[in-house]
C-alpha cells in the first residue's frame, strides 16, 4: 500500500524537476534597467562550458554593454548555473572592479531569459532581458 502511495505522489511532481536543461548557448540581446544609469542595451554570448556534479549545466558568459547614463562600452565575464528553468551567474568587468550576482528565469523554450542583478558594495537591484537571437526563437516570437 505505502508503495503504491509512494509511486502516486512522484506523479504529482513538478515535471520540471525530471527535465534536462535546455541549452542556452548562443548570443542574446540585451536591454535592461540599471538604476545607476538608466536604460541600457547590450549584447550577451553564453557558451556551454560543462556540467556540476549535480548536472547543473555550467556556461561561459561574455557580454557587451552600452549605457546612455554611464557611457561605455563596458564588458562583463562571468560564469553561470542553469538549474531547469532557473540560472545563477556572477559576473565582473573586464577593465574595473565591478563584481555582481545576477538571477534569471528561463522562458519560451529558452529564447528569453528574464532577471534582476545586483553589483557588489552597491544595494541597487537593476533588471534585465535578454532574448535569443537565431532562427528558431525570432520566428515564436512576435
Amino acid at each position: 500500500m505505502q508503495t503504491r502511495h509512494l509511486l502516486c505522489s512522484l506523479f504529482l511532481l513538478p515535471v520540471s524537476l525530471f527535465a534536462a536543461n535546455i541549452d542556452l548557448s548562443g548570443t542574446y540581446k540585451a536591454s535592461g534597467f540599471d538604476p545607476k544609469g538608466g536604460d541600457y542595451r547590450g549584447t550577451v554570448e553564453i557558451k556551454a562550458s560543462g556540467f556540476s556534479d549535480k548536472g547543473q549545466t555550467i556556461y561561459d558568459v561574455r557580454s557587451y554593454y552600452c549605457n546612455a547614463g554611464l557611457g561605455g562600452p563596458y564588458v562583463m565575464e562571468g560564469t553561470a548555473l542553469q538549474t531547469g528553468d532557473y540560472v545563477a551567474l556572477v559576473y565582473k568587468g573586464t577593465e574595473d572592479d565591478t563584481v555582481g550576482t545576477q538571477q534569471f528565469n528561463v522562458t519560451e523554450a529558452g529564447c528569453i531569459l528574464q532577471g534582476t542583478f545586483v553589483g557588489h558594495r552597491e544595494g541597487t537591484v537593476g533588471t534585465e532581458t535578454l532574448t535569443k537571437q537565431d532562427q528558431f526563437c525570432n520566428c515564436r516570437l512576435p
